[in-house]
């Protein structure tokens, strides 16, 4: 009953979550799945905590196998918004493109150029007078990356 609950809650939220980022166009569609996932994730686990238990094995089974089945959603559509293949493939997909619009799209000063914008939309840094600052939020995130990888042993960032 459990692995058909989080199954049946995984597949509502990957499709509210389609439905989501059509509807709100500008969303940050990671933003747009969490917020979809933690509203069909508690009711599914409302569901299965009243049926066996709140502390129930297949209750924690329902919520494990839930939150990998997001997690790992959600790192293959970020692979695919941000892999310069699979983007590739796409626009060649839509449409023929000769070597040099190729090398033209994804000329390296342009796709830098595409990160900043990114960055600064997504608040990370910051437009200054003399080019671009790491934001608060930006300082915020690197702290937290510091300790993950102080944490897991690999070399700080700054």
């Amino acid at each position: 009953m459990w692995i058909v609950a989080s199954g049946t809650a995984f597949m509502a939220s990957v499709v509210l979550h389609a439905f989501a980022v059509r509807v709100f166009r500008g969303a940050n569609s990671v933003v747009s799945f969490f917020g979809v996932g933690v509203v069909v994730g508690c009711t599914m686990l409302a569901v299965v905590g009243t049926q066996t238990g709140f502390g129930s094995p297949q209750f924690m089974a329902a919520a494990a196998t839930y939150a990998f089945a997001c997690e790992l959603y959600v790192f293959l559509f970020t692979l695919a918004l941000s892999s310069i293949s699979a983007n590739l493939l796409a626009k060649l997909h839509a449409e023929s493109m000769t070597t040099a619009e190729v090398e033209t799209l994804y000329d390296s000063r342009l796709m830098v150029s595409n990160r900043v914008e990114r960055l600064i939309k997504s608040g990370f840094m910051d437009r200054s007078p003399s080019g671009v600052v790491i934001s608060v939020r930006g300082k915020r995130l690197l702290r937290t990356l510091n300790r993950l990888r102080s944490f897991f042993g690999h070399d700080v960032l700054c």
